[in-house]
């Protein structure tokens, strides 16, 4: 079995993790992420090696990606650690293996925005909240990318 790990947004710790519980099984283990949070993995397992396709500091995501697209497709699943931005990016791409999402925050991923955010009235996090909402929600429009994602992947 080939599967691709796709780590880009920010937790080492849980990539580290995931390679812990592949550790030793048959398995052909593809790491794509960046530099810095393979860095910060600090991989020292007994059997596996992963494969790593490390994006640079200087580097852009999406010409990185398109780069390695038919190697992904190629992959008999793909596993992403964590995926908390681009979500209009990877929609856009034309995935063949299966997805396979990892859950950390299920309100983030399965409810509404009305459902699922609860403010806390302080003056930081109302700022906080208001300037999210602008730029993200608002101007890029992520919650809808968010949730075309989801309605795509196969396995959570």
């Amino acid at each position: 079995m080939k599967l691709s790990v796709i780590e880009f947004d920010y937790h080492a710790e849980v990539l580290r993790n995931t390679l812990k519980i592949l550790d030793g099984a048959k398995v052909d283990v593809s790491v794509y992420s960046r530099r810095k949070i393979w860095e910060q993995a600090n991989w020292q397992g007994k059997d596996l090696v992963p494969k790593t396709y490390l994006l640079e500091e200087n580097e852009s995501l999406s010409p990185f990606i398109r780069k390695h697209l038919s190697a992904l497709n190629d992959s008999d699943l793909l596993l992403f650690n964590t995926l908390a931005s681009n979500f209009k990016f990877w929609n856009s791409l034309e995935l063949k293996a299966p997805r396979l999402l990892r859950i950390h925050n299920a309100h983030a991923n399965f409810k509404s925005l009305r459902e699922g955010y609860k403010p806390i009235f302080t003056p930081f996090f109302l700022w906080k909240d208001f300037s999210h909402f602008v730029r993200k929600i608002f101007r890029e429009g992520e919650h809808h990318h968010q949730k075309g994602f989801v309605a795509k992947t196969d396995f959570y």
